[in-house]
């Protein structure tokens, strides 16, 4: 799941990417509105890249409120380009 989220990234593949993100962290934005900040930051130029590595390791999976997290250590170049 990792890779392909970072694949989306990568190919700006807006429409699949938002899906795979929880917007709950952003309460006074819409699905469509973070979508929408994507496009915009790709339009004025600011480049987003991952290079995985490699998946050192995952934590336990952790469920609160009906929903699960967990930590995923990994190796690998994040690119910010500003333009």
């Amino acid at each position: 799941m990792i890779r392909f989220y970072i694949e989306t990234l990568n190919d700006k593949r807006y429409d699949e990417l938002v899906e795979l993100t929880s917007t709950k962290q952003y309460t006074t934005k819409t699905i469509k509105d973070y979508k929408l900040d994507l496009i915009k930051q790709n339009i004025a130029g600011v480049l987003k890249e991952i290079n995985l590595k490699k998946i050192e390791s995952i934590s336990e999976v952790v469920q609160y409120n009906n929903e699960y997290f967990c930590k995923i250590y990994c190796a690998g170049d994040v690119i910010l380009n500003v333009f």
